[in-house]
């Protein structure tokens, strides 16, 4: 019945078992005004009722993650807004992509998930940068080129290079970053 009301009352427009409301900022309103944890919580509810006992349908893995990251399922949150965030990079759907992606590499990186997986988004992030916005190639940039030459060994080569020939300490540094990586 308080549903019903509120339709009737035009604050929230749907039916059966499905509503939204009429206007975002209304939303908006009640959200600050709720104590965090009380907005943490209906986060939490909202993803795990979405997301329900089995898999996540793609078209609803960017909304399931959002309410699972802010309810403090922050892995699986992210793990979902990453697949979200893939799909919406293939799709060239650049724009959309970074704050999925942003919300994936902060929790990872915090994580300390394997550089594989970083370097993937912030190539990605770099990538989106170029194509639509300038401001996301600069933030990501200069980082991303220094954690791939981590990567890659390059850091280790030029220490070693003060102390052995250019060629072998460039040999020894991709050897360890090939060892460092299959292992």
């Amino acid at each position: 019945s308080a549903l019903d009301e509120l339709v009737d009352q035009e604050i929230l427009v749907g039916a059966d078992d499905r509503y939204h409301f009429r206007h975002d900022g209304l939303r908006e309103a009640l959200l600050r005004g709720s104590a965090p944890e009380r907005t943490r919580s209906l986060h939490l509810r909202v993803g795990e009722a979405l997301a329900g006992s089995g898999e996540v349908p793609p078209e609803r893995e960017a909304e399931v993650g959002w309410h699972l990251l802010l309810g403090g399922r922050r892995s699986r949150g992210a793990d979902l807004l990453w697949r979200a965030g893939v799909r919406l990079f293939e799709a060239q759907s650049f724009r959309d992509t970074v704050a999925p992606l942003e919300a994936a590499l902060e929790v990872y990186e915090g994580e300390g998930r394997p550089p594989k997986t970083t370097l993937q988004i912030r190539h990605m992030l770099v990538m989106v940068g170029c194509f639509s916005d300038r401001i996301v190639a600069l933030r990501y940039a200069d980082a991303t080129i220094e954690r791939f030459r981590a990567y890659a060994g390059m850091a280790i080569a030029q220490r070693l290079s003060r102390y052995l020939p250019r060629l072998i300490a460039l040999m020894v540094g991709l050897s360890l970053a090939i060892v460092k990586w299959i292992f």
